[in-house]
């Protein structure tokens, strides 16, 4: 009889290291998303693969789309933890066109909105700019910005709930603790937010990718952590 719950308890234990950590289903928000004439379902234009969410450069469409995770998302209680997110989209646009988007987090205490990157020079905004924010109960409440001319960026978020402090890594480099929040992380809505529009018929961008998507399991987490690490679900990296 021993010997039977052994084996029914590593069984259990096994089948939880085996399952992957996700932040949970996504699904459009109709209320926050902008539909084209003629359009009138955005699955028409935005694809959803798990974590991931794609639409294309498209002539004269302009789209504006929210995608959120339909349940709270549960935060390990670890000294610190980590997700990624990668986003791919056309560079150096033309004048107006515009590839943008970010992705937000929303916590149970802190509002905390988390790496907000816009590229293009629509809206008067530099040419493949890349702008990582925190709002919310958060300090310092600014914007760091900086240029990539980079098809593909993949960006590294880190909490440490000992000191309350956000990391972050663009593209392999250590920006290291730049925000502070005030209370420990429990729960977070994920969501992805992407905006296209303003291309010409023969625009060199059209049908190229625009995407984001979340990468929140450990054996998917590219990036170098402080030592202690884990995924949101809480397995070492």
């Amino acid at each position: 009889m021993r010997k039977n719950i052994l084996i029914l308890s590593l069984l259990i234990v096994s089948a939880q290291s085996w399952a992957e950590c996700k932040i949970g289903d996504l699904e459009i928000d109709p209320s926050a998303s902008q539909t084209p004439e003629g359009t009138p379902n955005p699955s028409n234009y935005i694809t959803i693969t798990g974590q991931k969410v794609l639409t294309k450069a498209l002539a004269n469409i302009n789209i504006g789309t929210l995608i959120k995770t339909k349940t709270d998302t549960n935060i390990a209680q670890s000294n610190v933890v980590a997700f990624e997110y990668i986003f791919k989209k056309p560079i150096n646009l033309n004048s107006n066109e515009l590839a943008s988007g970010f992705i937000t987090g929303t916590s149970n205490y802190d509002g905390i909105v988390f790496a907000a990157p816009s590229f293009g020079s629509a809206y008067g905004s530099q040419q493949n700019l890349f702008m990582s924010s925190i709002s919310g109960n958060i300090t310092p409440n600014q914007t760091q910005k900086e240029v990539l001319a980079n098809e593909i960026v993949r960006v590294g978020i880190y909490y440490n709930q000992i000191s309350k402090k956000i990391g972050y890594i663009v593209n392999g480099v250590d920006r290291g603790y730049t925000w502070s929040y005030t209370n420990p992380l429990s729960k977070m809505k994920f969501g992805i937010a992407i905006e296209e529009g303003f291309y010409t018929s023969n625009s060199s961008s059209l049908g190229k990718e625009i995407s984001y998507e979340i990468v929140s399991d450990h054996s998917k987490l590219q990036f170098t952590y402080p030592t202690g690490t884990t995924d949101i679900c809480g397995t070492p990296l």
